[in-house]
This record gives C-alpha cells, structure tokens and sequence, in this order.
C-alpha cells in the first residue's frame, strides 16, 4: 500500500468509484490515477475485483492514446512535427498491439519523425543553398557545385517533388556541371573539326566526368565522344581512366551496398533510425565499408589530381568527402584536396 493512500485512508473501493465519476466526465487521465490507486490497494486474493480494475485501466489508456493519436493530427496540419511526435509517442506509450488504433499510430509516429527530420533538414540546408545561389551569381560555379551537393546531402530524405528546397539546388547542381562542361565541350568541337580526336577526346572525358548521370549534357557528349572515335578510325568506345582496378571497386561497392541494407533494415526493425535506443550491431561494418570506398574514390580523385585534371577531380573528392566523418584525418585531408581543386579551376 502507497505511503500516500495510507495518509488518506482511502479505501480501494472509493479510489475505484472516484475514478468512475471522473471516467464518465471524459477525465481519462485523472480516471486512470484513480484506477491505479485501487488497484495497488487490491490485494491479489480477490481475483474479481482485480480484474474489474485492470479492464478499467485497459478502457482509460485506450482513450487516452486516441486522444493523443488526434492532438498529434492537430498539429500536423498546423506543421508543428516535434509537437506531433511528442503526442504520438504518449499515444504508443499508452497502447497495447491488440488495439485496434494500434497499427495507426506507429504508422502517424513513422511519418511525423520523418516530416520533423525533413523540417530540420530544410533548416540546415538552406543557408547552404543560399550560399551557394550567392556563388552562381558571382560566376563562382565550382563553389555554388559543391555548396548545392552539401545541401542535397541534407536533402537526401526527400522525393524532390516533395520539397522545393531539393529541386531548386538539383536543378542548380546541374547548371552548375553545365556551365563547368561546357568549355571542354567547345575545345572537344575545335579538335574534332581539325582532326585532332586524340585532343577532342581527352576533353570530353574530362567534361563527362564533371557531370552527374542524369545531366542532359552528358547525352551530347557521348554522341560526340562517338563521332570522334568513328572518324579517328577506332570503333570502340573510350574507356575512363579509373587509376583502380574493376574488381576492387566492384568489391567495394557490393560491400557497401550489401551493409548498408543490413544497417539500416537493422535500424528499421530493432529500432528507430532517429531514435535509437541500442547500439547497430552492424555499425562498424558499415564504417568499415564506407570508410573503405572512400578510400577509392580519394584514390580516383588523386589520379586525376596528379595529371591536372582538377574539374574531374573535385567531382571524385567531393563523393569522397561524403563516406568520411566530420573532423577525421581523412575529411580533413579530402576538404584541403577540395580547395586546392577549386583554386586550380580556371
């Protein structure tokens, strides 16, 4: 028996009826205190009444998580995730798999984390994309480049129809590519009409490298890559000076690929990716990984370093960047890389 009930001298029957009274008024909370109170006055030789308290708890929790599982919709629309999630995870607190309202909540609890995550995300990412559009202006693209990338890292949670923020810096990004390519493309014309294929085919590659796969630029420059091995006699394809073997990055990437799943299918499943209450049993695998294909792509990045190539450089270095932790040797050295790039860029 509480040290509080004792000071009153309540019985477990008149904490029982008080929590009636307050049940049928819509006090659920103040019902449940109730109902919790007799409870741990009831003995567990009567059964009966036991039971009859238990359900009556099961009732005020019921009702309770459906009030909070409507707060959190409440501000939803008003944008307010943190408030949401706050409400949902009372809700999840207070319910039990049986109930039916169950599934609805975790399902409510999984989308407002995310929306908050994204709100957050926009957030950081804005000064970045706001940065970055200063860069554009000044002409400044291989700047504006990498601001845009870091900002859609930021971004990565999003579909891009979703957020403005992700399609406005995607669409830069790759104006960004454009305007960065495009000399290399005029020089890649100048040689193919002079004849000059072994010279109009080093800057294409160059110019190819600059661009992302979804570039449209990019399709332009294959057709010409094309021509200039079509009229040089070579009916093969130009191949990329990787400076690393097939196999090792091939490697490298299933590895990643294959701990990536495992990680965050962990995350998923155990817990919360935003929320995690135990460690990932997978995490260090998945540094390992990480840590191992940004070592490659440093490793691609210098190759082109060291022959001069710096636009296709500071492409290779800035996917670098990305497996690497903040404040690490290796980021550190991969940010210096970045800049000498970015001076060397004419």
């Amino acid at each position: 028996m509480s040290i509080f009930a004792t000071m009153l001298g309540l019985s477990a029957e008149e904490y029982f009826k008080q929590g009636d009274i307050y049940f049928n008024e819509g006090r659920f909370g103040e019902a449940k205190i109730e109902f919790d109170k007799a409870d741990e006055l009831t003995p567990e030789s009567e059964k009966e009444k036991k039971e009859a308290i238990e359900a009556k708890i099961i009732e005020c929790k019921k009702k309770l998580s459906l009030i909070h599982l409507e707060m959190s919709k409440n501000y939803q629309q008003a944008d307010n995730y943190e408030k949401a999630v706050e409400s949902l995870e009372v809700a999840l607190e207070l319910s039990d798999k049986s109930y039916d309202s169950f599934k609805e909540i975790q399902r409510e609890l999984d989308h407002s984390r995310i929306k908050m995550f994204q709100k957050q995300s926009d957030t950081e990412a804005e000064p970045l994309i706001k940065r970055a559009d200063d860069f554009f202006k000044e002409g400044s693209f291989s700047e504006a480049m990498v601001e845009y990338r870091e900002a859609l890292k930021l971004l990565k949670y999003y579909q891009e129809s979703e957020d403005e923020l992700k399609k406005h810096a995607h669409l830069k990004l790759s104006e960004c590519e454009t305007k960065l390519a495009e000399p290399y493309v005029e020089r890649a014309k100048n040689f193919i009409e002079t004849e000059m294929y072994e010279e109009a085919l080093i800057e294409l590659d160059e110019a190819r490298e600059i661009l992302d796969d979804d570039n449209k630029l990019r399709q332009h420059i294959d057709k010409l890559i094309y021509e200039a091995h079509k009229k040089k006699g070579a009916g093969e394809e130009a191949t990329e000076e990787d400076f690393i073997s097939k196999q090792e990055w091939d490697e490298a990437m299933e590895d990643y690929k294959e701990l990536l799943n495992l990680y965050f299918n962990y995350s998923y499943t155990d817990s919360d990716p935003f929320y995690p209450v135990h460690r990932n049993k997978y995490e260090e695998g998945f540094k390992e990984a990480k840590k191992r294909l940004g070592n490659l792509y440093v490793k691609r990045a210098e190759g082109h370093f060291n022959k001069n190539k710096f636009a296709v450089a500071l492409k290779y270095f800035v996917e670098a960047e990305k497996f690497f932790e903040d404040e690490t040797p290796e980021a550190v050295y991969v940010g210096e890389k970045i800049e000498q790039c970015k001076s060397n860029i004419k």
